[in-house]
């Protein structure tokens, strides 16, 4: 069994890397702050390392013209980006990883709302994974902080935190926003501080 887990994480990772591991690698090490300062335990912990580092595995099944396109997707476009949740579950379905019902369901609910608004299901509140929520925070601050393809600027960190405020109890689960937010210095990575410029 030790050794079907241990090939199951090598074949993820493979997947990983046709679409982007370094945002996956980024998101689980600030999970794992987030969540030390959460006080979650070892197993919760293990679990969350596994979810944050292939939520977006399932893009390694969409076109890179759809991921890396400049500027605003087609309806049809937006259609498949949305699906890749569904795509990181079906995959991670078919490996060994412990705890892997629970992974399953986080890795699939990572884009759910706070209010309901969010996909593949639509599902609100406290339906939705408590990891699962708390990967969605780090998720979309790394990405406002970071190099998109899709959008001309990159946030500052004060900038990222006023949008993701606004956004409280609409998207994000106010009281996990409120925590990661007061506690954002402790959480970021050293290169999260550099300042970026699109070239």
């Amino acid at each position: 069994m030790r050794n079907e887990k241990e090939s199951g994480y090598i074949i993820a990772w493979n997947l990983l890397k046709k679409s982007d591991p370094h945002h996956g690698c980024r998101v689980r090490e600030k999970c794992i702050r987030f969540a030390e300062i959460l006080n979650l335990n070892d197993k919760d912990i293990d679990l969350l390392s596994n979810a944050a580092l292939f939520h977006d595995i399932g893009k390694s099944f969409i076109a890179p013209g759809i991921l890396n396109k400049p500027g605003v997707l087609s309806a049809e476009e937006r259609i498949k980006i949305e699906e890749h949740p569904i795509f990181s579950e079906s995959i991670i379905q078919k490996l060994e990883f412990d705890q892997k019902d629970k992974l399953l369901k986080i890795i699939r609910h990572h884009h759910e709302n706070y209010d309901g608004s969010g996909y593949p299901d639509n599902i609100s509140g406290e339906q939705i994974p408590y990891l699962s929520r708390l990967i969605f925070i780090v998720d979309t601050f790394d990405a406002l902080i970071s190099i998109r393809p899709y959008r001309e600027k990159v946030y500052s960190i004060d900038e990222a935190k006023e949008i993701m405020a606004e956004q409280s109890g609409i998207r994000y689960d106010p009281k996990l926003l409120i925590i990661f937010l007061n506690n954002i210095d402790r959480i970021l990575l050293k290169e999260d501080f550099v300042e970026k410029r699109i070239s």
